[in-house]
């Protein structure tokens, strides 16, 4: 079995990959489609993946754990929550069919919610046996899976807008990209472990089971609503155009704070359930270093953002979204409460303190709901862009609340870095304000990049004790050797 270092490796480095390219398809798939049909997409996957959670029930996270401790379970658990989930899915389905056809959306918008349908079923199957890998702590062939599943997903993807294919055609990449992921589990799980599946239904084991899954699945539920029901209540409210707006503007935010923050939180995890046990002091230093880290990319976003909305709508998507430009300026502001989030919410799970994470994702959850319901009538997408921001700070605020039991916030350290951040992030703006009209887009991007860093440099703002401690994060195998034991 290859190294537990080399294992993360494989699938942090396919999960960036798998953020990189949809975030690349989405913009391609964004201009092809316009911002009505882009619209009915959107809404599609939101609509369904609120009911994924349904099909789970928060036992696969079970199954990796209970795998992790004894592997001679792995075939019994394994063929059980397999067969409940097919039955699972089942339901689901046709749950998803009943209610979309209550409603009064088009043919393509039921056609879409179809195939999204399919695929989140898929997924949901392949997720389950991908962490049957984990609990052998063989992450290896998932991360093939990944990197292939998008690949091959985004090749086809690319032929369909070429040949300029009927929009419903547009969503069958992504279902062969899954179909793929499916069989790849499969057939490594067969050959490099010797499991294969079979009908298996012990009602005490999965009674058990299902115990045990509670906490994850009643905290699925409020992540799967925190992260869908935007979508889905804008477009019941005001229709496909403004879901179109809204999400072209949010998936750049989103993308951003799920490809940095959420890598780099998947990254610190088992380093903080180290310290947790070990050396509270080294656990707060790692905490307020990890403070800078992401300041060091959210302050220059934000600004960024706020100086090239316009631009960057334009050369992302195309004239069509330009009026998505106030919307992405708004969403921009949440950026610091999203990459904050994810550090807090790995360092509670990290912590034992999930049940604290599964209340403030079900309280944020009801103030998104609604904020959106209040906002969405009067300022349409731009309601469900402040509503955004009003939920993520809400989780942020409740979850510093948590993790100042635990850590301690080393003020000075912090305040003499956040403002050499802000320094260098002025400097920046000024650079870009005043070139913006004169400059490509990117170009002047890179350059402001290299100015910021620049200055990061010179004024030893970013120092060689956070680099090194970054570097130790990724590559200190006693980190990556905790997570078996904190699955």
């Amino acid at each position: 079995m290859v190294s537990t270092s080399k294992n993360t490796l494989y699938l942090f480095t396919a999960n960036i990959y798998q953020k990189f390219i949809s975030l690349i398809y989405l913009f391609l798939l964004a201009r092809f489609l316009g911002v009505e049909n882009f619209g009915k997409y959107s809404f599609a996957f939101s609509f369904v993946i609120m009911f994924s959670i349904f099909l789970d029930l928060g036992l696969s996270t079970v199954l990796t754990r209970e795998v992790a401790r004894d592997e001679a379970k792995a075939k019994n658990y394994l063929n059980n929550i397999f067969s409940l989930k097919f039955f699972t899915s089942l339901i689901v389905f046709f749950l998803v069919f009943f209610l979309i056809n209550l409603s009064g959306y088009p043919s393509l918008t039921k056609n879409f919610v179809y195939l999204a349908a399919l695929i989140m079923i898929l997924d949901s199957f392949s997720f389950s046996l991908y962490q049957v890998f984990r609990g052998y702590l063989n992450l290896k062939f998932e991360g093939i899976g990944i990197i292939v599943n998008r690949t091959i997903s985004f090749i086809i993807g690319l032929i369909f807008i070429f040949l300029k294919l009927p929009p419903i055609l547009i969503i069958l990449p992504i279902l062969f990209g899954s179909i793929f992921y499916f069989l790849n589990a499969l057939f490594f799980l067969k050959k490099r472990i010797g499991l294969s599946l079979s009908f298996s239904f012990d009602k005490p084991l999965i009674k058990f089971l299902f115990g045990l899954s509670l906490p994850f699945f009643i905290a699925g539920i409020f992540s799967q609503l925190f992260g869908t029901v935007d979508t889905v209540l804008l477009s019941f409210l005001k229709g496909d155009r403004a879901v179109g707006l809204y999400t072209s503007a949010q998936k750049v935010v989103v993308a951003a704070g799920t490809l940095i923050g959420g890598s780099l939180a998947g990254a610190l995890y088992p380093a903080f359930s180290y310290y947790f046990v070990r050396d509270k002091k080294q656990l707060s230093s790692l905490f307020n270093k990890t403070v800078f880290y992401l300041a060091l990319i959210f302050l220059p976003s934000v600004f960024g953002i706020l100086l090239l909305a316009r631009p960057l709508i334009f050369f992302v998507y195309g004239k069509e979204y330009l009026e998505a430009v106030k919307t992405l300026k708004i969403i921009s502001l949440s950026l610091p409460f999203m990459f904050l989030d994810y550090l807090i919410l790995c360092l509670l799970n990290a912590c034992e303190k999930q049940k604290a994470n599964t209340v403030n994702r079900g309280i944020a959850a009801f103030v998104l709901i609604i904020s959106n319901l209040i906002l969405i009538p009067l300022f349409s997408y731009l309601g469900s862009a402040i509503a955004c921001i009003l939920g993520f700070s809400v989780l942020f605020l409740l979850g510093t609340y948590y993790s100042l039991k635990i850590v301690k916030i080393d003020k000075k350290y912090l305040m003499g870095k956040i403002f050499g951040i802000l320094f260098a992030t002025l400097i920046m703006s000024i650079f870009i304000f005043f070139l913006r009209d004169k400059l490509q887009i990117m170009l002047l991007i890179g350059l402001a990049a290299i100015l910021y860093l620049s200055i990061l440099y010179f004024f030893k703002i970013l120092g060689r004790e956070e680099v090194n401690m970054l570097k130790e994060i990724f590559k200190n195998s006693r980190f990556n050797s905790l997570i078996r034991n904190n699955s």
